[in-house]
Order: structure tokens, then C-alpha cells, then sequence
């Protein structure tokens, strides 16, 4: 994680340090250049090139706003110009072995490849429905490479993001955000290298003995238990101190987790967990497939094309699609289930919420068994864990 290195450490003291020694009217060129210094050191000149062409694409495509015809080409040939280059880089060999194609070339993937076209196809196409782009070229690359979000997360909304760094100017850090600044970064750090980390540590202790049926079924409990665990205190780790960071810089980025295992139905989980992917998906590939509004069976479509999507964003994996799957079915029949269940339970008694926090959280819990584990290994650990063998 590039929050953890010394290079890191070194690199934010300098950065704030110059913000806030420099005129106040340069402070949002102090920022891009530091984020440019930032984003070449870990991308290297392989990972930063690719973004710099898609984003300058992306930049002059939202220019094209005032011209209607021009605006429609331009802003759906750079975004299948964006989606391209994502499935290129990150995807080309999982795509070929499906097929049943050995493809033979090296390729580099660009650091955060997954965020930057995000939030290019998120700008476009909101910038064709509101006509507002961005017309200063320093202020989308601020927004495009601001440092503290680039390597994962949370993704932006240049509507939030711009009328911020308009402001940043007058930005003064009262011992109250820094407070909440640091109180965020810390907690990141202790959920990042102290949960996670020993999390870490105790599961490896289980996987050498994965396949071997001397393992007590007691030891995958605590595996499920560790994995549960240990993905949320990395993920929210990272989100906190992201967040944390911006804010000593007069950003505030999106809330990227609400209490997910505290949800109520997996829709609700839904709304709780890496909110900014989730959303994301939402607004723009299930909203535009139609959403709810179609009928049964393209409403499930619609909502297992948005999962799959959501599961393959976690990487070039089988077993990350299946994730998606298990979780659309998961989605599809959550009312069906819970309308048979009322006929039983009331709603509003504490039985009903009681049992419906522990089945969704049964479900999130074992689905992370699919996100981690590869089919062999995965086949062995649900036969022992549901005593099936």
C-alpha cells in the first residue's frame, strides 16, 4: 500500500508543507504538482503516458458540450476510447483464456487504471447532461491525479470536487478539521496495520492446511470470521486515510463504508459498502440498462450485468465474477424472500430485524469466501465448512 511506505511519509510532509508556504492564489498548482510527482513515482512513465492521452481526450471532449452533434461523438467515442484501454490493460489476458486464446504480450497496467476511467466516463457523461465541464485544463488534472484518492479511492465527483478547489484559496485549517484529519488518518493506519495485517497473519496460519481434513471445521469459522474482517479493516484502512489526507488539504472526498455489517437486507449493504464503486454502478450501468423499471426478468438482468461488472472491477479474475453473480442473484430474490418472511414475521419486531441482519451478513460473509478463494480451494472449504464432506 503506498499510504505505508517511508517514500510516502516523506513525500506528504513536503507537500504540506509547501502548501502551505505558498501564496495562497498557487496552492492548487502546488497540489497538481505534487500530485503529477506523486503519480509518476508510483505509476512510472509506462502507467502515467496512457492516462495523460485518455485524459486530455477527456478534457477536450467535455469542451465540445456547446456544439449538441459534435459533443454526442466526441464524448461516446472517448468513452469507448477510455473502456477500451481498461479492458486492454487489465483485462486482455483474462478475456483471451476465455476464449480459449493464449495471448503472448507483455503489458504494463497503469496504476489505478480502474479509477481513472471511472471517473473519465463518470465527467462525460455528466458533463453531457449538465453542460458545465470543466474549463480550466489545471483544474481537471487536479481532480483527475489529486493524490490522495488515486490508488484506491474513494472515486470522485467532479461536481463535488471543483467547487472545493475554487475555494482552496481561502482554505484554513482550524484545529477542529485537523483534528478529524488525523483522527481519520490514524484510525486508516491501526485498521490497515494492526487488524489487517494480524488478520493477515492468522489466516495464513489456516490456508497451509486447505485441503488437508485433519483441519477442525472449527479453523473455517475463524477463517470466514478473518476474512470478513480482515477485507473491511484493508478496504475502510484505505478509505480513511484518504480521506483523512484530503482533508489537510481543504478536500473532502466521499465516505466510502457506513457500517455495512450493521445492514439490514443486502440492498442495504449495498448503500453501506465501498459506497463510491457502488453508486457508481448504480448511476452508470444499471440506472442506464433500465433499472427497476423494466420488467422482472430484465430488472434481474440488469441487476446481475451490474454485479458481474462490480466483481470483475476487483480484478481480471473467475472467481471475482462469480462474486458479482452470487451477489445479484442475492439481490434479486431479497424481496421475494423477505415478503414470505412477513407473512410469519411483522416487520417492525425486533425478531424480524434480528434475523434479517443475520442472514445478510451470513451472506456477505460467505460470499467473501468466493472473492478470496479460487474454485479448487474454494469447492474444499464449503464442503468441510457446510458438512458436506
Amino acid at each position: 500500500m503506498v499510504f505505508l511506505t517511508s517514500w510516502f511519509f516523506i513525500f506528504l510532509v513536503v507537500a504540506l508543507s509547501a502548501f502551505w508556504v505558498v501564496p495562497r492564489k498557487l496552492r492548487r498548482y502546488c497540489l497538481l504538482a505534487f500530485s503529477f510527482v506523486f503519480h509518476g513515482h508510483f505509476a512510472g512513465t509506462a502507467g502515467v503516458i496512457p492516462i495523460l492521452v485518455l485524459g486530455n481526450l477527456a478534457f477536450v471532449a467535455g469542451l465540445t458540450v456547446r456544439y449538441p452533434r459534435l459533443n454526442k461523438i466526441a464524448t461516446w467515442s472517448t468513452i469507448a476510447l477510455v473502456v477500451s484501454s481498461l479492458l486492454y490493460f487489465k483485462y486482455v489476458y483474462f478475456l483471451a483464456d476465455l476464449i480459449g486464446f493464449s495471448y503472448q504480450g507483455e503489458i504494463f497496467v497503469p496504476l489505478a487504471i480502474s479509477f481513472f476511467t471511472f471517473e473519465f466516463v463518470h465527467y462525460l457523461v455528466d458533463v453531457r447532461k449538465t453542460k458545465a465541464p470543466i474549463s480550466n485544463l489545471f483544474d481537471f488534472w487536479i481532480f483527475t491525479v489529486f493524490f490522495p484518492t488515486i490508488a484506491s479511492g474513494p472515486i470522485k465527483r467532479y461536481q463535488n470536487f471543483i467547487p472545493q478547489l475554487n475555494r482552496i484559496d481561502g482554505f484554513k485549517l482550524d484545529p477542529e478539521t485537523a483534528l478529524i484529519a488525523f483522527y481519520r488518518i490514524i484510525t486508516g493506519l491501526f485498521k490497515k496495520m494492526i487488524i489487517a495485517e494480524w488478520c493477515v497473519s492468522e489466516l495464513a496460519k489456516i490456508e497451509i492446511w486447505i485441503g488437508d481434513a485433519a483441519l477442525p471445521r472449527i479453523y473455517l469459522v475463524g477463517l470466514v470470521l478473518l476474512q470478513t474482517t480482515r477485507i473491511y479493516m484493508d478496504f475502510s484502512g484505505y478509505s480513511d486515510m484518504a480521506i483523512g489526507v484530503s482533508r489537510l488539504f481543504g478536500i473532502t472526498v466521499p465516505e466510502n463504508f457506513n457500517w455495512p455489517y450493521l445492514a439490514g437486507s443486502l440492498s442495504d449493504f449495498w448503500k453501506r459498502w465501498h459506497i463510491s464503486l457502488s453508486s457508481w454502478i448504480r448511476d452508470y450501468v444499471y440506472i442506464p440498462l433500465g433499472g427497476s423499471r423494466m420488467s422482472l426478468v430484465r430488472k434481474t438482468a440488469n441487476g446481475l450485468t451490474a454485479m458481474i461488472l462490480c466483481g470483475l472491477w476487483h480484478g481480471p479474475s473467475l472467481h471475482f465474477a462469480v462474486w458479482g453473480i452470487y451477489h445479484g442473484v442475492g439481490l434479486a430474490f431479497q424481496n421475494p424472500i423477505k415478503r414470505m418472511t412477513l407473512i410469519l414475521i411483522p416487520e417492525e419486531t425486533w425478531l424480524f430485524k434480528t434475523a434479517a441482519w443475520f442472514f445478510t451478513l451470513g451472506f456477505v460473509m460467505l460470499g467473501w469466501l468466493i472473492f478470496f478463494y479460487e474454485w479448487r480451494d474454494l469447492k474444499w472449504i464449503l464442503k468441510h465448512f457446510l458438512f458436506l464432506a
